[in-house]
């Protein structure tokens, strides 16, 4: 992963450049997105077993936030202390927090955020959430020593990178992907949604794992060329509206969450073509109770795979897991001390989702 930073009027910017959407690098005992909640699934009963067109195939991501993260503090003067001299940061703003509007006035980007800082005078009352709670907090605006006004923030409010998408349901146009949140590289909080696509992505090379040095998919995204709408990142994938056609291929029934169990298993996945393949693993361990993203702790087992990339690297996250002929969940993680195990999602939890996003905008419309 890249990152670059620059210095914008009335705040500073920080912009995360990203090969990958990544999995999260874990220990078996903890995972990155365990802040990223997901939903209890409900009986397999009440509704009928759905046919989902199983993807395995890279896609890119442009998401906007909705108002700007804190990913840092900025000083302002000569101090080497930055939380100090962050005015913000005196009024309680904290790292994690998002900022969605200056004196009332909705934040649309982090250039916009500096346009209402200068405009402010003084001070400035932010209004922003952490934790789901809405807060405000009056904050001073400082010269510094270049004679911009600032209030001593480091922001983000956008990201990019590739994943993998899981499968795609013909019933309501939907698709979704990656089996846990799009999380802010700095701070580890799910990024709010603001909007966002999901474009084409082509897959150039791949930095093989190791022990204690996850590996990744490195790739490239064609902005241009818009595939669907984000509508929604949450802690069990990434969802998005689209009518492409070519991801209509593989149909295959759905998993229910009791009906996956340990033994042997394959993935699919696109790791150096544009055709997703097919890669053997075991299932180790099911949680049948987990109401996460760790359902299932998965091995690879596949020596081509484990020759290529050492096992799971990030942005193999969404790699559908299919057993006994049916779509049983989507890769999630990758063990940071091995690199051949990782964590999967029930695609059960997916597929709910996806119909309760679809039945919320059928209800809006």
């Amino acid at each position: 992963m890249r990152q670059e930073t620059k210095a914008i009027s009335g705040i500073m910017t920080a912009i995360a450049l990203f090969s990958n959407i990544t999995c999260g690098g874990v220990t078996a005992e903890e995972y990155v997105s365990a802040n990223s909640p997901c939903y209890p699934m409900k009986c397999s009963a009440e509704y009928e077993r759905p046919e989902l067109y199983v993807c395995g195939t890279p896609f890119g991501i442009k998401l906007l936030t909705d108002g700007v993260i804190v990913t840092g503090f900025a000083k302002i003067g000569d101090s080497d202390n930055a939380f100090e001299l962050s005015p913000a940061g005196s009024a309680g703003i904290e790292k994690g927090d998002v900022i969605t509007s200056i004196n009332g006035v909705k934040i649309k980007s982090s250039e916009n955020m500096s346009e209402l800082i200068a405009a402010s005078g003084e001070s400035a009352e932010l209004t922003y959430t952490r934790d789901d709670t809405e807060y405000t907090a009056t904050v001073e605006i400082k010269s510094d020593t270049d004679g911009q006004p600032r209030i001593g923030l480091w922001v983000r409010d956008s990201t990019a990178g590739i994943g993998t998408m899981t499968f795609y349901d013909p019933e309501c146009g939907g698709c979704a992907g990656l089996g846990h949140a799009v999380c802010d590289v700095d701070t580890g909080e799910i990024l709010p949604l603001g909007s966002g696509q999901i474009v084409p992505a082509v897959i150039t090379g791949v930095r093989k794992g190791e022990s204690n040095s996850p590996g990744e998919l490195c790739g490239t995204l064609t902005p241009a060329a818009v595939d669907g709408n984000i509508t929604d990142n949450c802690g069990c994938g990434l969802y998005a509206v689209t009518d492409k056609e070519d991801e209509q291929r593989n149909a295959m029934p759905l998993a229910f969450g009791d009906e996956v169990k340990c033994g042997k298993a394959y993935i699919l996945s696109t790791i150096d073509a544009e055709t997703p393949k097919k890669y053997s693993v075991e299932i180790e361990s099911v949680d049948k109770n987990g109401s996460d993203n760790k359902n299932m702790v998965i091995r690879v087992t596949d020596k081509e795979l484990i020759e290529k990339t050492g096992g799971i690297v990030q942005g193999m996250s969404g790699s559908p897991i299919i057993q006994d002929g049916k779509l049983v969940g989507a890769v999630t993680h990758v063990f940071i001390s091995d690199p051949t195990h990782g964590y999967g999602i029930f695609a059960q939890t997916m597929y709910e989702h996806m119909i309760e996003i679809s039945e919320t905008t059928e209800e809006a419309a």
